[in-house]
């Protein structure tokens, strides 16, 4: 399978508002992890079974969180009985309101982060960061198959949507309905064919720019060849000489059209062909999709009723390939979502270190999580003014993955016709990965209208809080490993360049924070041996902050190794996690210094861009920066010329640190190094001299243009007496 491949045209490159974390090739796994002894009778638990008492070897406490939003964040909120009959945004006032736990008798509701956003926000990021399991996706719960309509599309997908619909193949018939069983009844074939094309101009005014059907009778065509002959309505021809009862099916007005068709009577005595369970589902999920999205009347008329005239293909031993209730019918695809999903990354009988901390339900057995969030309410906080702080943005529509171009590798993209899409064979491509979006910095108020704009169906109306505005949070944690303590830790303490996202219309830039988290760890048998403390208060029996560092500390390092080890990579204490390719590709994601550009968004619907399909580069390309190298065992010796790019953090001190590349290590100006050029930025890559292997390689700039150092001193040997 070849990995995803950058388009190298500008007519066949894609920009959106989010982009991908490429799958990992294998889950990290700790089924076989951690048993602790947890009865008398010697049997053994892992550690995730244990809530009914503490285990030694295990950290608890809580990390509390400083929230600071750095663009407005918007989380829409509850609605107390007496406001919920009018479930309209626009048009219901406590709709529009923050998230908050009621309203009080007078001023603003007091804003809050509900627990559930920020448990949600950092179990994500915990998946990928510790290469977890690939289950959040459409259809993960059951198979869902996508349907799908190319008559004028020019990718490989319209090329075999109009290979399939052949004339052969393509029949008439009536919906059969007997419970939740759905077959189809054939109609008459005169002439080989079970249908006729009609005129447009034969068909009444009266009927045009509607989707319906009418009885009706046409003259059939003497030879096989499907053309079109005159229909009428009238009783009376039906006992004129070569008129045939049928169905005539109006499918729209639309511009170019010539032809609409009559399907034949039903055949008496024909076979039923069954349409399978599953496909039914498909049908109506895609219908049910098209009509929510629709403008009102341009939908496609809905089958559901007995007896409803319908088309379907049918595949070369006779089966069902699908049906629609219009000649080009909206077909679904070989496979479905979930088989573009690598069996081995979606394993139900694994358990990753997500589902360890956080929990699961599901077949294989429910996990009770060792986390509990709190909501983070508001410590000063001010909404956007005028207007009440309300503000309208376009509705963000749920995601496409019809735009196959979009949500799976290419390796092909400059060539439209070679395009992957969902009915592809899955061994030749997979989804594109784990989907997040793009900070936008210095966005302003172009996120939104410059008036409310309560009669748009298209835009809703929500309430803000400004940039700026804090929050406080709470993580309580029970009998976590330090593993699993130190992924936490990983995935709240991002580095300074990189900020974390929350709420809703992040495509929009809403919702960039920045998470500051401080670590309380508990004694517990300090707390068990002493209840009360001096003052007669319940004795917390915390660990001393030199301690607790400690602890985290080694967390930390713990998480480190055991990803390291997981990747095959050689045990370095000081591995940048962030080196990793698919930690790197997330680190650009979350980037806020250096953000890509406001225009990075996706074009409007209608753009040559969506037409011709063009395709989405990995988050490298759009940000403009390189991949990073394989990491591997590297040896870094004194002496030694290595390659490394310049950080944008700095040491205690102040001075510079590198990325050592293609070994994951982070190295430091050695103090006897010549200055680095003026010029270095940031993101650029040098050339360094490796004067110390320590555990964080000390390195030197030799500039070709400063004079050579002076030899050093050195004392006479001592030759004694």
């Amino acid at each position: 399978m070849s990995p995803h491949v950058n388009p190298t045209k500008p007519e066949r490159t894609f920009f959106a508002a989010y982009n991908f974390i490429p799958l990992p090739d294998k889950v990290l796994s700790v089924s076989e992890d951690t048993a602790f002894d947890c009865d008398a009778g010697g049997s053994k638990k892992k550690v995730w079974e244990v809530h009914d008492r503490f285990l030694h070897g295990t950290l608890s406490g809580w990390i509390d969180l400083d929230i600071k939003t750095e663009t407005p964040l918007y989380i829409r909120c509850g609605v107390a009985p007496e406001h919920a009959a009018d479930p309209e945004p626009r048009s219901n006032p406590h709709r529009q309101e923050f998230f908050h736990h009621g309203e009080p008798p007078a001023g603003d509701p007091l804003p809050v982060i509900p627990g559930s956003s920020l448990r949600g926000m950092v179990r994500g990021l915990v998946e990928i960061a510790s290469f977890g399991k690939v289950q959040w996706f459409s259809g993960a719960g059951e198979p869902k198959r996508l349907a799908y309509r190319g008559v004028a599309d020019s990718s490989s997908m319209g090329k075999e949507y109009r290979a399939q619909l052949n004339r052969a193949s393509l029949r008439g018939g009536y919906l059969h309905i007997s419970g939740d069983q759905w077959s189809i009844r054939p109609a008459t074939t005169i002439n080989n064919a079970s249908f006729v094309r009609v005129r447009y101009t034969d068909v009444p005014q009266v009927l045009k720019g509607t989707h319906q059907c009418r009885s009706v009778f046409v003259k059939a065509p003497h030879g096989s060849g499907d053309h079109a002959f005159p229909v009428a309505e009238a009783v009376r021809l039906a006992e004129e000489k070569g008129f045939e009862p049928a169905t005539l099916v109006v499918s729209g007005d639309i511009k170019g059209k010539t032809m609409h068709c009559a399907i034949y009577a039903a055949q008496p005595g024909a076979a039923e062909l069954p349409i399978p369970d599953e496909m039914r589902r498909t049908y109506l999920d895609d219908h049910r999709s098209i009509h929510k999205r629709s403008v009102p009347g341009s939908a496609p008329r809905e089958l559901g009723n007995e007896g409803d005239p319908l088309f379907y293909l049918v595949g070369k031993k006779g089966e069902l390939v699908y049906f629609g209730p219009t000649l080009m019918f909206r077909m679904s695809y070989a496979h479905t979502i979930g088989d573009f999903v690598p069996a081995g990354l979606r394993r139900e009988s694994d358990i990753d270190l997500a589902e360890a901390i956080f929990g699961r339900v599901g077949n294989e057995g429910a996990i009770k999580g060792r986390v509990r969030f709190e909501d983070a309410k508001a410590t000063a906080a001010t909404f956007l003014d005028t207007d009440g702080g309300r503000r309208s943005p376009l509705i963000l529509g749920a995601p496409k993955p019809t735009s196959f171009q979009l949500y799976l590798e290419q390796d092909q993209p400059d060539d439209p016709l070679k395009l992957r899409h969902w009915g592809s064979d899955p061994k030749n491509t997979r989804i594109r990965g784990s989907k997040r979006y793009w900070h936008r910095r210095n966005a302003g108020e172009n996120r939104f209208e410059k008036q409310l704009m309560p009669a748009s169906k298209q835009h809703t109306i929500i309430r803000p809080v400004d940039a700026s505005s804090h929050f406080a949070g709470r993580i309580q944690f029970d009998n976590l490993l330090p593993v699993e303590l130190g992924a936490l830790l990983f995935v709240l303490e991002l580095p300074e360049t990189m900020r974390h996202q929350l709420g809703m219309a992040k495509a929009r830039g809403l919702g960039s924070v920045e998470i500051r988290p401080a670590l309380t760890l508990i004694d517990r048998d300090g707390r068990y041996r002493k209840m009360f403390g001096g003052d007669g208060a319940i004795h917390e029996a915390v660990i001393g902050a030199d301690e607790a560092g400690k602890l985290a500390k080694d967390a930390r390092k713990q998480f480190v190794r055991c990803i390291t080890a997981f990747v095959g990579l050689p045990r370095v204490e000081d591995i940048d996690l962030w080196q990793l390719p698919r930690l790197a590709a997330l680190g650009v994601m979350l980037r806020w210094e250096g953000a890509p550009l406001e225009n990075i968004t996706s074009p409007k619907l209608g753009d040559s861009l969506w037409r011709q399909r063009a395709v989405l580069p990995t988050p490298y390309a759009v940000a403009g920066v390189e991949p990073p190298r394989e990491i591997g065992p590297v040896d870094i010796k004194t002496g030694a010329t290595i390659e490394v790019r310049l950080r944008s953090d700095t040491t205690r001190k102040g001075g510079p640190k590198f990325d050592i590349i293609g070994t994951g290590r982070v190295g430091v100006l050695h103090s006897r190094s010549d200055p680095l050029p003026e010029n270095v930025k940031p993101g650029d890559s040098l050339l360094l001299v490796v004067r110390a292997d320590d555990t964080m390689p000390q390195l030197a700039w030799i500039d070709p243009e400063a004079p050579p150092a002076p030899p050093p001193k050195t004392r006479p040997p001592n030759r004694g007496r």
